[in-house]
């Protein structure tokens, strides 16, 4: 009983974070920069809940968190919602084959998952969409730049909340830098 309410206190936090995050990009971000494009830092967000949660935990919660995404974007939902499947199911696939918890995986691991992202993103909508999304190589590029130099400080930040949400998990998992 004492696990279940921790694990709905972590999904609640994780969920507020992605809020904050998705607020950052879509708004204060153009207020310090202008039109410069941000970081993706919600990706990292649904990057470590793939990566540090069981795969089925972690399409349920990304799920529900397309919902909040879904608000910050004009991405269509099931666009959204395959691409996250596709996403989670491809980091799952390479956690299974090789995985170290630490902040130098987490970095690499948030460039590949962001250029994934675009990429399926891009393929998704040329598939699927009348109006397809164009490339935009060099946004792009700095988005995927961005979400690297920000994915450490951010991994630090979503262990010390999981160490505060989910003691008795994080002892067992032994997760750490």
């Amino acid at each position: 009983m004492v696990q279940t309410k921790f694990k709905i206190l972590n999904a609640f936090v994780m969920g507020l974070i992605l809020t904050i995050c998705c607020g950052f990009q879509s708004s204060f971000w153009f207020q310090l920069t202008g039109g410069a494009p941000g970081p993706q830092l919600w990706i990292l967000v649904l990057l470590y809940l793939a990566l540090y949660r069981p795969y089925l935990s972690a399409m349920g919660l990304i799920y529900i968190f397309a919902l909040i995404l879904k608000s910050f974007s004009a991405v269509p939902l099931g666009i959204l919602w395959a691409n996250l499947f596709i996403l989670v199911s491809l980091t799952s696939f390479i956690k299974s084959r090789f995985f170290w918890s630490n902040t130098r995986y987490f970095i690499i691991a948030s460039v590949a998952f962001s250029v994934a992202f675009n990429l399926s993103s891009y393929f998704l909508s040329v598939g699927l969409e009348e109006n397809a999304a164009s490339l935009s190589p060099f946004t792009r590029l700095a988005e995927v730049m961005l979400t690297g130099l920000f994915s450490a400080p951010m991994y630090w930040f979503l262990l010390k909340i999981d160490h505060w949400t989910l003691p008795e998990v994080m002892e067992t998992q032994r997760v750490g830098p």
